[in-house]
């Protein structure tokens, strides 16, 4: 059997919780950051609330599939490797 710091515990999870939010939030500036640029309509109509980045335009999903030049990966699934590589940072600097 073993005993439970709760309070060093209970600080950890927040920090873990901290880490996650600011992760999210960084996230949301990467996505934003790596939307193509033609006439600005993309990046201005791309919002980031506490659950999802909403990609408000007619042509977000021929962008996310890579059609812009500027961006022939799409912007989702290189903000999910930022996420990833945001999350493995914070955790390591617990």
């Amino acid at each position: 059997m073993f005993k439970v710091d709760q309070s060093a515990f209970g600080k950890i999870l927040d920090k873990i919780d901290q880490g996650c939010h600011r992760a999210w939030s960084d996230t949301g500036k990467y996505y934003k950051r790596i939307t193509p640029i033609d006439t600005g309509n993309a990046q201005r109509n791309t919002k980031k609330n506490k659950r999802k980045i909403i990609a408000d335009y007619p042509y977000a999903a021929r962008l996310d599939e890579g059609w812009s030049k500027q961006a022939p990966n799409g912007m989702t699934d290189p903000a999910i490797d930022a996420f990833d590589e945001f999350i493995a940072n914070r955790l390591r600097n617990l």
